[in-house]
This record gives C-alpha cells, structure tokens and sequence, in this order.
C-alpha cells in the first residue's frame, strides 16, 4: 500500500528514489512530536541538493501515517586511504598490469554507491579483494588516517558519525598508495 509505518518502510521508500543510491531512516522524538530522520546517498557524489531533499521529503510525508514528521539530510562522507604493498612473481606477472588490476578494483568494491550508511571497512576485506586480484602472491594492507592524532584500530575503520556517516574510497589518485616487491619464489 506504499505506506511508511516503520522506519524500514521509510527507508526502502526513500531508496525507491532513482536518484538515491542508499537510505537509513531514524527516529527523533522530542515530547509528544514524532520525527523520522532519514539520511540518503544521492546518485552521483553523494551530496544532497536542496531541490532533491525537499522532493523526498515531500514523497516520504505523503506516504507517513499522520502526525509523523520526515527530516531529510545527506550523509556525512569521509574518504578512506590505504597503503598496499603488494608482493608479486614479476617473472609470470607484470607488476604494472597486477598494480592497475588492484587499484581499479578496490575503488569499484569501496566506492561511494557500494558503501552503506553506517558501515565500517574490516582491513579483512580489503585483503580479501586484494589478493583476489591474479597476480598477487600476498600483501600488507593498511588503513592510513591523514591526521596523526586519528588513530583507527588496525582491523577494522568506523565512520566517525555511525548513523550518517559514509567511508568510502574516492578516485583520487592519492586515496591508494600502492608499492610492490617481489614474492618470494
């Protein structure tokens, strides 16, 4: 019936919008006045337009049982860095192609319309998209923060606002730092 009762029903409707890639809906409640907060990743950067906001704004209240208010805000992005020393046999594999191969796979499985609100990156699965990569014999992957008194736990990197916030792996070219040796035969 397309009515938002819960805040999942909140959040899959704001999703259902072609310019959102990803949603989480919170309840606010201040006395006797109910606010749902829902927080989306717009399609393409994920910065939220005031023209885009008031639009789902307005679908979200039309489907929201009465007496229940919508707020709707973007999310709060924040970009991760890593360091990958990678170890290939450079006698089978160019380290270069191997190099390219990684990189572009890692911003497409950490990219900004693959990361959902409120999610932690696990160093595990940077491994394990690294090393997926043929070429690779293994790896030292580490989480690099920009400020030294920003230090993350070695396994695993929270967004610092856990209901809004995104982590995800920009292209920018400094976002990976990439260095390889050569494995051990």
């Amino acid at each position: 019936m397309r009515r938002a009762v819960s805040l999942a029903d909140f959040a899959a409707l704001a999703q259902s919008h072609p310019s959102v890639w990803h949603a989480r809906a919170q309840l606010q409640s201040l006395g006797s006045s109910t606010t749902v907060r829902v927080v989306v990743v717009p399609a393409p950067r994920g910065e939220l337009s005031e023209v885009l906001g008031s639009e789902i704004r307005g679908f979200l209240l039309s489907h929201a049982i009465p007496g229940v208010d919508v707020e709707v805000a973007g999310p709060n992005l924040e970009e991760l860095s890593l360091a990958v020393a990678l170890y290939i046999d450079s006698a089978r594999f160019n380290p270069e192609d191997v190099k390219d191969s990684v990189a572009k796979l890692l911003y497409q499985r950490f990219a900004l319309e693959e990361r959902a609100i409120g999610a932690p990156v696990y160093l595990s699965a940077i491994y394990q998209c690294v090393e997926s990569v043929t070429g690779v014999d293994h790896s030292i992957c580490k989480f690099v923060k920009e400020k030294e008194d920003e230090t993350p736990d070695e396994h695993v990197w929270w967004p610092s606002d856990h209901d809004c916030g995104v982590l995800y792996l920009s292209d920018v070219e400094d976002s990976i730092t990439l260095t390889n040796g050569e494995a051990q035969q």
